[in-house]
């Protein structure tokens, strides 16, 4: 695990937002349809927990050159 990862375990959030998390990590150019995908979870459910994870200023939603929506982790 790289550090960042490591920030990410350390949060007091959920198993599965902390999975979520380490998938943006990993896939950091991923849209929301190849990271549900690399997750093996449906993109509602992919969706629901961004959603969260972005109300918690975890994260930021963005869009890519296709107008695909990305996620951007801010853990430092």
């Amino acid at each position: 695990m790289n550090c960042q990862q490591l920030e990410v375990m350390k949060l007091r959030i959920s198993p599965s937002s902390k999975l979520a998390m380490i998938a943006m990590i990993e896939k950091p150019s991923a849209n929301r349809e190849q990271l549900s995908s690399f997750m093996n979870i449906d993109k509602t459910q992919l969706t629901a927990t961004a959603k969260r994870l972005e109300g918690a200023g975890l994260i930021t939603q963005g869009r890519d050159d296709n107008g695909h929506r990305v996620y951007l982790v801010n853990v430092k």
